[in-house]
């Protein structure tokens, strides 16, 4: 009996027609409970959370106390409302993607980390608009170190194929003034972006005093002209 009534609502659902909030969240439970009738179930869960978004959003205590649910199906419908939070985040990442200006990345990321209490690394996809598409967070949970290395650069790169990259990192309990590592992980980002035909477009460091920008400072600058390719194959050749 519940194979048949089963089969007809994924017929209904395959057919594109209307369904019932009841009806969707019964078809769900189909693969949590298999052997039970799901639309009693369904109805006793929108009743107790109050409607069928709140069944998302309800703890895994309150979902497995309603009759016929269980610890098991609980945590499937939780993950489940876990999926559409992390859907529903990257869709208006997607809709608030800002665009790159110099002065306002340094603003931004200044007013991102003013909470961070570890050191984070990010690097930011930028594409042909100049639209930053993408974000990837390193931390090592340190107040003062975070590892990246060129084989990062490289692999962030070919993920996501940007036009540029912007690096932004943060120095929780120390100025904003680059270290020698900030300055050696700079010029080979640069060096490992040129390779790839991508530009680096800035590295911005939040700290202790403020922001500091490799763009805005000239440092950047410097780094293109002595980190080029011609420049460095030119030194090659001068150094045999």
């Amino acid at each position: 009996m519940h194979e048949g009534h089963r089969q007809r609502m994924l017929e209904k659902l395959a057919s594109e027609s209307t369904l019932q909030d009841h009806e969707l969240l019964e078809i769900l439970l189909f693969y949590a409970i298999p052997r039970k009738n799901t639309n009693e179930i369904a109805h006793s869960l929108i009743d107790a959370c109050g409607g069928l978004g709140n069944v998302f959003r309800a703890d895994v205590g309150k979902l497995a106390s309603v009759n016929g649910v269980g610890k098991s199906t609980a945590a499937y419908l939780k993950t489940i409302g876990a999926v559409f939070g992390r859907v529903n985040a990257d869709a208006h990442a997607e809709s608030s993607q800002m665009i790159f200006s110099y002065h306002d990345f340094s603003a931004y990321i200044a007013e991102r980390y003013k909470n961070a209490e570890e050191e984070i690394l990010e690097l930011f996809a930028v594409d042909g608009k100049n639209k930053i598409v993408f974000a990837q967070s390193y931390s090592t949970g340190d107040r003062d170190r975070v590892a990246l290395g060129g084989t990062d650069v490289s692999r962030f790169i070919s993920a996501h194929g940007p036009k540029g990259v912007v690096i932004a990192h943060s120095h929780p309990s120390a100025p904003a003034t680059p270290s020698a590592q900030d300055d050696d992980f700079t010029r080979l980002a640069y060096v490992v972006c040129s390779i790839n035909n991508v530009a680096l477009i800035d590295h911005v460091i939040v700290g202790t005093d403020g922001a500091y920008s490799y763009y805005l400072t000239g440092e950047l600058e410097k780094i293109r002209d002595n980190y080029n390719i011609e420049t460095m194959m030119r030194r090659a050749r001068n150094n045999k």
